[in-house]
């Protein structure tokens, strides 16, 4: 009877050593199959908002990526209760991302001014409409990626106040334009601030104070960081200057010295470098076209760009793009999305717009092919035969053991 009991242990022992071995065969086999399709980035990993003020504001920026060539559709959802006191920037939970093309994203918290002191947590879904399929489109189930990312908020009743001020530069000036001032402002505290600019403007030996302004700029939520641009009105005769800037609220003063030219000294100059999109796309496929615009000019620009796409020369669709400032020698890029419903070549026109001004247009081809059924993938039916064929044997191997 012992050696009976012994002899079923070994059996049983040896059953459960295949069983295993087989399992690890089949998670071998099947890990790249699933790893290959799904791809999906959100960075940070988690929101972790601190001191915000009851009533308040506080905001962070994500990433979301991919390492898919071709735009693939994302969506963001909340759950938890801070889920309602959450808003983006853009003001959207849907938008498209490619490996070349991340998403950035503002996650704006606004909690209510009734709330209790304390912490509070939700939770945020990111994700993909579909990565790629499993054994076809035809045979297989599409796979959506989702990544969680937490959020924790903190919530206090004491204002803090706390800013800086730093990148402080002054253009020279034409004769009778505005002498132009940027400074970036950072809000670190949790109250909103509206900086007060407090400008004094001497002459070359710094004896004589020639003009003071005082200007009140937008308001700077908390956490954030503006770019600013101050205008002065100048009536000054060409010339060396010094010029000093303070903002007393946030704690700084610096002196800079500028120039004033003669008429015609500083000219608007600015070029449409390219229109940049894919080539090659399918019916239906969301086409990124990406207009790059280079200031080459002494001062900032207010550029637009427009851009028309024709079929056999006939116009199909005008696009334009937001009003952007573009500062002195500064490159950037203005994007917009077409959808091609037929299938054919598509010529890409565009110019930029700025101060009255035109550019030279720029332009691409899209060649757009037919809409094809995905062929159908037999990775997973082939990974799903070699499993059933080893659960065979192993079955065949226990019944002729046991007969024995």
């Amino acid at each position: 009877m012992k050696k009976c009991l012994n002899a079923e242990r070994k059996e049983q022992n040896k059953m459960q050593r295949e069983i295993i071995l087989i399992s690890t065969l089949m998670l071998l086999i099947l890990a790249p199959i699933v790893g290959a399709s799904v791809s999906l980035g959100v960075s940070p990993g988690g929101l972790d908002f601190r001191e915000v003020l009851k009533g308040g504001y506080a905001r962070r920026v994500i990433t979301v990526s991919t390492s898919k060539s071709e735009p693939v559709l994302t969506r963001i959802t909340l759950e938890g209760e801070i889920a309602d006191w959450i808003t983006f920037e853009p003001n959207t939970t849907e938008f498209y991302i490619s490996e070349d093309k991340p998403y950035n994203i503002g996650v704006i918290v606004q909690p209510p001014e009734n709330i209790e002191n304390g912490n509070y947590s939700g939770v945020m879904h990111v994700r993909t409409e579909k990565l790629g399929s499993l054994g076809g489109a035809a045979f297989g189930a599409i796979i959506k990626a989702d990544v969680t990312v937490n959020i924790n908020v903190e919530i206090t009743g004491q204002e803090i106040l706390s800013c800086y001020v730093g990148g402080l530069d002054v253009r020279d000036a034409e004769e009778g334009y505005p002498i132009e001032v940027y400074a970036s402002v950072a809000n670190d505290g949790n109250v909103g601030i509206t900086p007060l600019f407090e400008v004094y403007v001497w002459d070359q030996m710094r004896t004589t104070l020639l003009l003071t302004r005082t200007i009140e700029e937008r308001r700077i939520l908390p956490t954030t960081k503006e770019r600013l641009l101050l205008t002065i009105p100048n009536s000054l005769k060409p010339g060396q200057y010094w010029i000093s800037v303070r903002v007393p609220e946030c704690r700084f003063s610096q002196l800079k010295t500028f120039d004033v030219l003669e008429p015609g000294g500083i000219s608007d100059k600015g070029e449409l470098v390219g229109i940049n999109t894919k080539p090659w796309v399918s019916v239906g496929e969301v086409v990124p076209i990406i207009g790059v615009f280079k200031n080459t000019g002494n001062r900032s620009e207010e550029v637009k760009l427009k851009i028309e796409i024709y079929k056999d020369k006939q116009l199909v669709k005008v696009l334009e793009t937001e009003t952007l400032r573009v500062m002195d020698g500064e490159t950037r890029e203005f994007k917009q999305y077409f959808i091609p419903k037929v299938a054919g070549r598509y010529e890409v026109r565009g110019v930029a717009f700025y101060n009255k001004k035109v550019t030279f247009e720029k332009g691409g081809v899209i060649n757009v092919k037919p809409e094809l059924k995905p062929k159908p993938d037999y990775t997973l039916w082939a990974a799903y035969a070699i499993m059933l064929f080893l659960i065979i044997v192993l079955a065949r191997k226990i019944y002729r053991e046991r007969a024995k």
